[in-house]
């Protein structure tokens, strides 16, 4: 037992548990990622991306694959979800799609439009964003 009251071996079960979803899954945004940006923000309208359906089949034999999008909030219809299922059927990409969450999963790699990447190195980042430091 830690002094943070917890068990080691729970400790190392939940790292690995945690490692292997890593190591295991790509979190791909919807808006702009597999589908073009526009349309309706409560039932999907655009068509999707040239070449997502093929990324996704291929990302799909090596990773699971989790749809991470704001479409899914909390504070969003819950018929959102039903028509993003219903929008990947139409366009063959539901098979690949293994969730759909608002919540930030673990994974090992982020598609998303809106990223940057950080590369321990905040002057660069700022750099990105148009913040140069002062």
């Amino acid at each position: 037992m830690s002094d943070r009251g917890v068990n080691s071996e729970e400790h190392e079960e939940f790292e690995k548990l945690c490692r292997s979803q890593i190591d295991s899954t790509v979190c791909i945004d919807y808006d702009g990622v597999i589908a073009q940006k526009g349309g309706d923000a409560v039932f999907p309208t655009m068509p999707p991306v040239d070449g997502a359906l093929e990324a996704l089949r291929t990302i799909s034999k090596r990773y699971t694959i989790i749809l991470f999008t704001c479409r899914a909030r909390e504070d969003r219809p819950e018929s959102c979800i039903d028509e993003l299922w219903l929008w990947l059927d139409k366009y063959g990409m539901a098979e690949y799609i293994s969730e759909i969450t608002a919540v930030k999963p673990r994974a090992k790699y982020y598609l998303d439009d809106k990223a940057g990447r950080f590369m321990n190195n905040w002057e660069f980042c700022l750099g990105e964003m148009g913040m140069w430091p002062e």
